[in-house]
């Protein structure tokens, strides 16, 4: 029951309750009444068969001519056909056992079994081991040979070299930069006399002290 269903019977009406009780109980009767037909109709059918098996060997016994037949099938008739059909088929399967399956169809498997075995081992040692992964060893091989001349020419000779040029310019600059505010080698002293030069040049230019 699907949890839908179970809240419907839960929020159901009482009459409805009682029309699920009412079909449960029909349902169950239904089906008692056909397993007491069944168990019925095969016991009857059991007791009529027993009757009449009784019924034909009463006949049988009394029949000359029905005894004889029975003797002849069970003397010579059901041998014969054991022998002929029986275990004429369990000796033709039994040949073809072990001639057509065993002498045909597994040596068939084994030799292809064989053949298959010495195909995948020549394909792995001439195929995958000389062939792919010779390519392999050889692209892997070629591909660090380039990785080490791009180290050693291009990161190391051009781009490193290149860092290291970039960096000591930057270092020189702001070292001589710093040095024009440390006061080292005089710099303010002699920007200073330049700029009283330029002063003077320039006063002299525009019309000196006096206007």
């Amino acid at each position: 029951m699907s949890f839908s269903h179970f809240l419907g019977a839960v929020s159901a009406s009482p009459t409805e309750k009682m029309m699920h009780a009412i079909h449960e109980v029909v349902g169950w009767a239904v089906l008692a009444l056909v397993a007491t037909v069944l168990v019925t109709g095969a016991a009857r059918s059991y007791f009529f068969y027993r009757g009449k098996e009784v019924e034909f060997t009463a006949a049988v016994e009394k029949s000359s001519l029905l005894r004889a037949m029975r003797n002849l099938l069970r003397s010579y008739l059901r041998p014969t056909y054991r022998k002929v059909f029986v275990d004429g088929a369990v000796r033709l399967c039994s040949s073809l056992y072990r001639g057509f399956e065993v002498g045909v169809v597994d040596r068939l498997n084994y030799a292809v079994a064989s053949l298959i075995r010495q195909s995948s081992v020549l394909l792995h040692q001439y195929v995958d081991v000389a062939c792919i992964d010779g390519l392999n060893y050889f692209v892997a091989g070629a591909t660090k040979r380039l990785s080490d001349i791009f180290l050693k020419h291009a990161e190391l000779g051009g781009i490193d070299r290149f860092n290291y040029l970039v960096v000591d310019g930057a270092v020189g600059v702001s070292s001589r930069f710093r040095k024009t505010h440390t006061g080292v080698l005089s710099y303010n002293m002699v920007l200073a006399g330049l700029a009283l030069v330029a002063f003077l040049v320039l006063s002299l230019y525009v019309g000196g002290f006096v206007g």
